[in-house]
């Protein structure tokens, strides 16, 4: 072979070999004489496994919480596990998907290293450094001084409410709650009511932060009987004539606000004292419906049918 022939088959040769890698793969094992007669193993190019999440977002303590670790090159499916350190209490990291979620129980910032797997064989792996900060809401009771109004004998159920701090809660009384009722654990006053009255306490709420925080309330309760119209008839009245009569209601928790319907000409309703007063203008029968609405929490109202003969003057 003449030195020029042997320069032109090296060139090719080399052209070829330029050619594929630039088309990403390595070829070896080249054979014959002047020509490509195989090629050997032709091997992808992997790119460097990475992690790309920079940084995670800010949880709240007793809030559920959700974020994915991503990670770039290597081969696919990736395993994830937390490297060293560990995540915030009550969150956790799913190996397959990069997920972290759950309701962290604590604040604070919590620093922990994240480790990422590809499916080569041996596998290659990458790890970063991260951190989760967990804010906390002030703890603070948020149920309204005056609780429910509670009847005589009749079962009973309010539940306390707090937010903030770091969920569960757990509830105390100090103080005695009304005969019949308790308090459980979890801030849920139930009970039948064995006698009336109004009781004040303090209740408390601590949360499962370490340490724990705790916030309290004064709170007020009563038990009364059921809200009714006391008066079952009033007086006649005369035409030309002063008048005067006071409707009257029993249980619930006065004072009392009253409403009636039409009453005869030239008598009024005080709504504050339920007093019926006036001068009667016409003679007849006027048939009403008299209403009563207490201060129980919330108001209880009550009614009658009531009627007022108005005579003719003399």
């Amino acid at each position: 072979m003449s030195i020029s022939a042997l320069v032109r088959l090296l060139a090719g040769r080399r052209a070829i070999v330029v050619a594929a890698i630039a088309a990403g793969a390595l070829v070896t094992g080249l054979a014959g004489s002047g020509s490509l007669a195989s090629a050997g193993t032709v091997r992808p190019v992997v790119k460097t496994l990475t992690v790309t999440t920079a940084s995670l977002p800010a949880a709240t303590a007793g809030v559920p919480y959700s974020a994915k670790l991503t990670a770039s090159g290597g081969v696919r499916p990736y395993t994830w596990s937390v490297g060293s350190g560990a995540l915030p209490a009550g969150l956790t990291l799913h190996p397959a998907t990069g997920a972290i979620s759950g309701t962290p129980k604590g604040g604070g910032t919590t620093g922990f290293t994240v480790q990422v797997a590809d499916s080569e064989a041996p596998a290659a792996t990458a790890t970063a450094g991260l951190s989760i900060t967990a804010g906390v809401a002030p703890l603070a009771v948020t149920t309204i001084s005056n609780l429910p109004t509670a009847l005589l004998g009749v079962p009973y159920a309010v539940q306390l409410n707090a937010d903030g701090g770091a969920r569960p809660y757990a509830w105390s009384v100090t103080g005695t709650l009304p005969a019949g009722l308790t308090i459980s654990h979890g801030g849920l006053i139930s009970g039948t009511p064995s006698a009336t009255g109004t009781a004040s306490f303090f209740v408390q709420v601590t949360d499962s932060e370490s340490p724990a925080a705790s916030s309290g309330a004064g709170e007020t309760l009563t038990v009364t009987t059921p809200l009714s119209v006391a008066t079952t008839s009033l007086p006649g009245a005369t035409v030309g004539q002063p008048y005067s009569a006071t409707l009257t209601a029993s249980g619930g928790v006065p004072p009392y606000i009253w409403q009636a319907g039409d009453l005869p000409p030239g008598l009024i309703l005080n709504l504050t004292t339920g007093e019926i007063a006036g001068t009667p203008t016409t003679a007849g029968t006027f048939s009403f419906t008299a209403l009563v609405r207490d201060q129980s929490v919330p108001a209880a109202t009550a009614s009658a049918g009531l009627s007022i003969t108005v005579n003719p003057g003399g």
